[in-house]
């Protein structure tokens, strides 16, 4: 079945826009004839209206995440593209994703259902069983660091070309006080590591940015965004180590 993209309707209390197939002619529904399109894989999607940002886009049916990419490249809807293209990812970037993830070993058996967000280095999928499915041409952990007991764990991993995948829980930050996530972060502070990306501004004032961490169901905090988290230099871990050797040295002469 296809669908036309004809017509958008806005939500003010979430400020973002659907894109569907049915039209109502109320004062709450803007016509974009315009932007008719027919796609055999999406059904339709969201944006922000005060910014243009994709939030989400939504599938007919699961399928494996490359029909998706294929989907967006081969459609010739102008408003989807830009929008993906704000996130600075281009059409050819989707296209070399698509052509390597369909050489990777099993990753059919985790077909998605919906895109729940995209940034300028990844795209988050849900998988049809509940997990999160997310898709790079980078590496997940910066400066290729080791995951740590902090990270949100990764349960399969494959990469091909320098493209990657990352199946992981799917966790909410909807329940994180701001205390927890202050000792949280001072718990990787601890470690070694510098942490950025969590402080966010309005007009007013600064507050913590909590959408770079999650809970699992039983409430463990993790921190989904390994970027956010940057270890050491290893010439530090080096000098470090050296000076341990050295105390040893003379410690035991």
């Amino acid at each position: 079945m296809k669908v036309c993209l004809t017509t958008a309707t806005i939500n003010n209390s979430k400020s973002s826009v659907r894109f569907g197939n049915k039209y109502n002619q109320n004062s709450n529904h803007i016509n974009l004839d315009q932007f008719k399109k027919n796609n055999p894989c999406i059904a339709d999607y969201d944006i922000d209206i005060s910014n243009g940002d994709l939030k989400k886009i939504y599938l007919r049916k699961p399928v494996p995440v490359w029909e998706v990419f294929d989907s967006i490249v081969n459609s010739d809807d102008v408003l989807l593209k830009s929008a993906i293209l704000r996130n600075l990812h281009t059409m050819d970037e989707l296209s070399y994703m698509s052509e390597n993830l369909k050489q990777m070993k099993n990753l059919s058996e985790h077909r998605v259902k919906s895109l729940e967000g995209i940034g300028a280095f990844a795209f988050a999928f849900e998988t049809e069983d509940g997990k999160i499915l997310k898709v790079t041409p980078y590496q997940h952990f910066p400066n290729g660091r080791k995951p740590d007991d902090f990270d949100l764990p990764i349960e399969k991993t494959g990469n091909k070309n320098g493209v990657y995948y990352y199946l992981e829980a799917k966790v909410s930050n909807e329940n994180i006080t701001d205390n927890e996530l202050k000792e949280f972060i001072n718990y990787i502070r601890e470690k070694g590591y510098t942490v950025r990306d969590y402080i966010g501004f309005t007009a007013d004032e600064e507050y913590l940015n909590k959408a770079q961490f999650g809970k699992t169901p039983d409430g463990k905090l993790y921190l989904i965004d390994p970027g956010c988290a940057v270890a050491p230099y290893k010439r530090k871990f080096a000098i470090t180590s050296l000076i341990k050797k050295l105390c040893s040295f003379f410690k035991h002469r």
